[in-house]
């Protein structure tokens, strides 16, 4: 038996237009659903402390819509507000547990920072369509661009502190 992780990376159900079939986090669930099927031993793991300025936190919502798409053996880590952090939680859960596959599922305008801030690791990429939050059409390349930098120049956990206590505080969808 295959000891496969697939760690769907959630984004905010916040900003949203348009029915939930057409939203990204609606496929991303999808994707992982489907992934679970092909692997039905497959273990699910959702990192997320985030909770929108309105709304009920990330970890609470994704738990409600995983077991309306029926997904099992799902656990639920409410640690991080942001993306580094839960690339952080990959990579760490990868040294500290054996496992045979880690699949990241994210959505099409969340990948490219996705990947670039899991090429050390040891994983494969499912891309999930669907429309982001309306914000995130601006701001998703702009994190993509200081992720880089912050890569580069050893400022990741300056910028993860920065997006965090924004976050805590609720400056920040």
């Amino acid at each position: 038996m295959k000891n496969i992780v697939i760690f769907p990376i959630p984004k905010t159900f916040t900003g949203r237009i348009g029915k939930d079939h057409w939203q990204d986090w609606y496929h991303i669930l999808s994707n992982t659903k489907k992934l679970q099927e092909m692997h039905p031993e497959a273990l699910v793991i959702i990192v997320t402390a985030m909770k929108p300025r309105q709304g009920q936190y990330e970890a609470d919502v994704y738990y409600k819509a995983c077991k309306m798409f029926g997904i099992k053996n799902l656990t639920i880590v409410r640690k991080t507000y942001e993306t580094f952090g839960q690339i952080k939680y990959v990579e760490e859960y990868q040294r500290t547990h054996s496992t045979d596959s880690i699949i990241l599922v994210t959505s099409i305008f969340h990948f490219l920072r996705v990947k670039y801030l899991a090429t050390t690791l040891t994983v494969s990429h499912k891309i999930a369509y669907g429309l982001p939050p309306v914000p995130e059409l601006l701001t998703e390349p702009i994190m993509l661009l200081l992720c880089i930098f912050a890569k580069n120049f050893g400022k990741e956990e300056w910028l993860k502190e920065k997006i965090d206590d924004r976050r805590k505080r609720g400056l920040q969808q």
